[in-house]
């Protein structure tokens, strides 16, 4: 599959509109454990991206084809640190796309200069592992409102000392 796979950086807004049914499909899976009766139509979810990529938002899309099978965001409120979030539709998790959209952003991030590099999992996701492969180290807690389940905030420490494997 992942010789199949293209990613790279959004820099249009058919690839906006592509990313828009992914964010449709993440939102809801996100603000359940906050509202368990949310729902995010595409348009709503375009809106956000588009409004997203107008304050300076970097995206990437992954590719199987021409359909779009996941997505990564993050930007730079700061200027020091880049906060990063990953979506793969779920049916194609855990075959390795969320790692190469992850090391895509950690390149840019590289170059950019960023000294760490943000994120939020859930406690039971399946990818705190890989990620701790890849460097990020649990560095707090999560999210204390009701329906939430635990999540970890992970940072890479060596974010620019040396080069992901």
């Amino acid at each position: 599959m992942a010789e199949n796979l293209v990613v790279y950086k959004v820099e249009n807004t058919k690839d906006l509109r592509d990313i828009a049914p992914l964010q449709a499909l993440y939102d809801p899976e996100f603000l359940r454990n906050t509202n368990p009766n949310a729902k995010v139509n595409g348009e709503l979810a375009l809106e956000n991206i588009v409004d997203l990529y107008k304050q300076g938002h970097d995206f990437w899309i992954a590719r199987l084809g021409e359909e779009a099978v996941g997505y990564a965001k993050g930007n730079s409120p700061d200027n020091l640190n880049y906060d990063s979030a990953v979506y793969v539709k779920l049916e194609l998790r855990n075959k390795g796309i969320d790692r190469i959209l992850m090391l895509n952003q950690i390149d840019f991030a590289r170059e950019k200069g960023y000294l760490e590099m943000w994120l939020t999992v859930p406690s039971d996701g399946a990818s705190r592992k890989s990620l701790e492969n890849m460097g990020f180290i649990v560095a707090g807690g999560g999210y204390p409102a009701p329906y939430i389940k635990s999540f970890f905030l992970l940072k890479s420490v060596n974010l620019l000392r040396t080069p992901h494997t």
